[in-house]
């Protein structure tokens, strides 16, 4: 115990439960994940990006980008998935993390150039 010299002292709350900083750093990981999947940085394209040369490959046929769009993510997913898998047991504890936010990364990207391919046929109609 810190002796107080027989003044008041206010430590102020103690905080026991760490949930609420986890949760914040969570939460910001998160949309700094959904950011660059949607809006792409550096050579990762944004989904916009993605979507209008999928539409532009397949002529404006908005069934067909769509298809192309998930096929490209499929495949993108599955070789950074087996890229991170190499290493085995050993780097587990960091291709593990890589591997779910390369996950989530993607998965942001591929629904939001669906949508954006969605609507862009939708504006035509």
């Amino acid at each position: 115990m810190v002796p107080t010299h027989g003044l008041a002292v206010n430590p102020g709350p103690i905080q026991t439960d760490p949930l609420p900083s986890i949760q914040a750093a969570g939460s910001a990981a998160i949309t700094r994940v959904l950011d660059v999947g949607i809006d792409g940085v550096g050579p990762f394209k944004g989904a916009i990006q993605v979507a209008e040369e999928a539409i532009k490959s397949v002529d404006g046929d908005e069934r067909q980008a769509v298809a192309k769009l998930i096929k490209i993510h499929t495949r993108f997913a599955a070789t950074t998935g087996a890229v991170t898998g190499l290493g085995g047991i050993a780097t587990l504890p960091v291709s593990m993390p890589v591997g779910i936010g390369e996950y989530y990364l993607v998965g942001a990207r591929l629904a939001a150039s669906v949508a954006h391919a969605a609507s862009v046929a939708h504006a035509r109609t």
